[in-house]
């Protein structure tokens, strides 16, 4: 395979996973803005016991949208 081949192999590769990964963060913002009304929605009701469920459902979701963010990092040069 030439050089140049390799390449847009790879930024093909790059770019796939750059799109999955914002396809992801697009469903987990989706997952939070719902368990926000819901959140809300309990609160208003004046319903106490209801509100911890989603705010730890949102964490979860924020701990794994920052995750998925970081695996977009480039990774760092590595010291030889």
């Amino acid at each position: 395979m030439s050089p140049a081949a390799q390449l847009r192999r790879r930024r093909v590769q790059e770019l796939t996973r750059i799109y999955t990964v914002m396809s992801c963060l697009l469903i987990l913002l989706v997952a939070q803005v719902v368990l926000l009304l819901v959140g809300v929605e309990g609160f208003l009701r004046g319903e106490q016991q209801r509100l911890l469920a989603p705010a730890l459902a949102s964490g979860a979701c924020f701990a794994a949208a920052a995750r998925l963010m970081r695996s977009l990092a480039p990774a760092p040069p590595s010291t030889r």
